[in-house]
């Protein structure tokens, strides 16, 4: 195979991983009729996922989507993750980003969530320079790098969660009205006003200027509404956990199945100990292709012990307020048990079957690894 004499092997902190660019290397392999699992490890799994999701945004740099069954409310689908590829090498980057980029206006052009306008482009650009940032004089990687990191340092956390019980009529946030109790529940005081949640945790222009931010969905946004200003397109990525873990037989499942010792103790110090659990981050255009960009973290693995264990991508989008989250994720958030498909718990997902593979070629070292080690390797 002479492919392989090709592969660019780096060594990660849970063994060894193809680097460079994933995709093209994924690419490579297929178009020369290879099977890409014999060239690394790899985990299977078959999941049910109650909407939204998207089957066509599934299949990415870290895993592929086989759709096996769908019906009204849900979807089965057979996941193959490529949890040692990592992206965080290789990054490249674009000093014509502003002239290149111009063209991508679905991922530029403000929307009812990621609502920048001329005056907020103005505003952060004299911000950023007076903190010594100067877009102007930057790469797309360097802007994305030094602009995330500047975005969170200079914001708060806000502890509310209404972001899933709006939805966008006419191009506007709203209360989805089936929500309005639970809505109204996260509001410090009742005379609150609907305008002023918003405000704090769904509309990405407010929150630059009021510099806060809500959960993990309410900061997507934020940090899209302050890229796309700056003319980086950006969009959002919905990701869940490989396994709802308020079953405990499906915690177990998964990591039985798991024979790659430092791949299994990311997992498990990574899956959620119960309760509701995805997460949402951002992909920003650079270096010509899309990067994953998780708060600051620029080129975010999808095995992390920080953020879900092996996050399974679901979904992407151009804009929240494009998401039914208020019909899906929001009823079922606020509603459960009285809501379609039922699965296993309030979460929108289940596992159901799980193996995994070393490949044939592959070129992998698994040592034993103390958990509590682990947690102190990035």
């Amino acid at each position: 195979m002479g492919a392989i004499s090709a592969t660019v092997l780096c060594w990660t902190a849970v063994g060894w991983c193809q680097g460079g660019r994933a995709s093209d290397y994924w690419k490579a392999h297929k178009y020369l009729g290879d099977d890409p699992k014999e060239f690394t490890y790899t985990i299977t799994s078959v999941m049910q996922f109650a909407k939204p999701f998207d089957l066509a945004d599934m299949t990415d740099d870290y895993q592929d989507a086989r759709l096996v069954a769908q019906d009204q409310d849900s979807a089965t689908v057979e996941i193959t993750y490529y949890p040692l590829n990592t992206n965080r090498e290789g990054i490249g980057e674009n000093p014509n980003w502003k002239r290149d980029y111009a063209h991508m206006t679905k991922y530029l052009a403000p929307t009812a969530t990621e609502n920048w306008d001329e005056q907020m482009h103005a505003d952060l650009l004299a911000a950023l320079r007076q903190d010594g940032i100067d877009p102007d004089k930057l790469t797309d990687l360097q802007v994305v790098t030094r602009v995330s990191r500047w975005l969170k340092r200079r914001s708060r956390f806000i502890d509310a969660f209404v972001i899933w019980f709006v939805y966008y009529p006419e191009n506007k946030p709203d209360v989805f009205p089936l929500l309005r109790p639970a809505f109204d529940k996260q509001k410090k005081t009742p005379a609150m006003t609907d305008q002023a949640m918003f405000d704090q945790e769904v509309l990405g222009k407010s929150m630059f200027y009021s510099r806060v931010h809500g959960s993990c969905t309410s900061y997507s946004v934020y940090l899209a509404t302050a890229l796309r200003a700056l003319g980086i397109p950006s969009r959002i990525v919905f990701a869940v956990p490989p396994a709802d873990t308020n079953d405990p037989k499906q915690k177990e499942m998964l990591l039985a199945a798991t024979h790659h010792h430092g791949v299994r103790a990311t997992i498990r110090h990574g899956l959620p100990s119960g309760g509701f659990a995805n997460h949402l981050f951002n992909e920003a255009f650079v270096g010509n292709r899309w990067v994953r960009v998780n708060y600051n973290a620029v080129g975010q693995n999808t095995l992390d012990d920080s953020y879900l264990g092996l996050m399974t991508h679901i979904l992407t989008t151009d804009s929240l307020s494009h998401v039914p989250l208020a019909e899906t994720w929001g009823r079922r958030w606020a509603m459960y048990p009285n809501v379609e498909p039922k699965l296993t718990s309030k979460n929108p997902y289940r596992l159901l079957k799980v193996t995994d593979h070393f490949g044939e070629h592959a070129k992998i070292v698994n040592p034993a690894v103390e958990d509590d080690e682990l947690r102190t390797v990035r």
